[in-house]
């Protein structure tokens, strides 16, 4: 319980640090500086705009504490898994801040293997850091973009373009659009793959793996 008001009391620091953030955020929202591509713009574009009001608030701030209560479970992360997280990430994914709880109910009942909600990585039992690696990814993307990383992320698991991302030749071929040319997932699984080949990562892959 420690840890969790020690947590706590981080997140709503970080919640207050991106506040003017997130209100440019939706001001460029606003302006279509920023937007949706591919299909659906529309759709996306009136519910991510919804999110990205939520942020201006507190909700996502007490809904990962009531479900940091309500999950009893939940742990900080241990030793090794900052070591992998900070290996990929260095200081953009602040290890402070992140939750697991590593007996999800979802997770448990083949739902998903694992999946992120804010800042808390969800599985059960065990994955490989080839995943915590992925799903820190979309830590980070809440960070960047917000609380809309969980509509763009689902959107991308079902008419997005899925996980594929193409590939080496996919990343060369997209090198000069950068990283939001790949849907939300697609980043994650590249980011993943990097980690996996290790010291083998074609250099294009670290090019991406910087942008995140």
């Amino acid at each position: 319980m420690i840890w969790k008001i020690k947590v706590w009391v981080l997140r709503l620091w970080e919640y207050i640090r991106l506040w003017p953030f997130r209100l440019w955020s939706l001001a460029k929202w606003l302006c279509w500086i920023e937007h949706p591509s591919g299909s659906m713009v529309f759709v996306r574009w009136w519910a991510c705009l919804f999110m990205k009001i939520v942020d201006l608030t507190p909700i996502p701030y007490i809904v990962e504490m009531i479900l940091d209560i309500v999950k009893w479970n939940t742990r900080s992360l241990n030793e090794d898994e900052k070591v992998v997280i900070k290996s990929v990430f260095g200081a953009k994914v602040n290890t402070n801040l992140v939750g697991v709880d590593d007996q999800s109910w979802f997770a448990k009942r083949n739902v998903t293997r694992a999946y992120v909600g804010l800042h808390t990585i969800n599985y059960y039992k065990l994955i490989p850091d080839s995943i915590l690696v992925h799903e820190c990814v979309h830590i980070r993307q809440f960070h960047v973009h917000g609380s809309m990383y969980i509509l763009e992320a689902f959107y991308a698991q079902y008419w997005g373009g899925g996980y594929n991302y193409g590939g080496e030749a996919g990343l060369l071929a997209k090198k000069e659009e950068g990283l939001m040319a790949f849907n939300f997932e697609q980043q994650a699984e590249m980011v993943e793959d990097y980690y996996r080949k290790g010291a083998l990562a074609p250099e294009i892959y670290r090019r991406y793996v910087e942008e995140v």
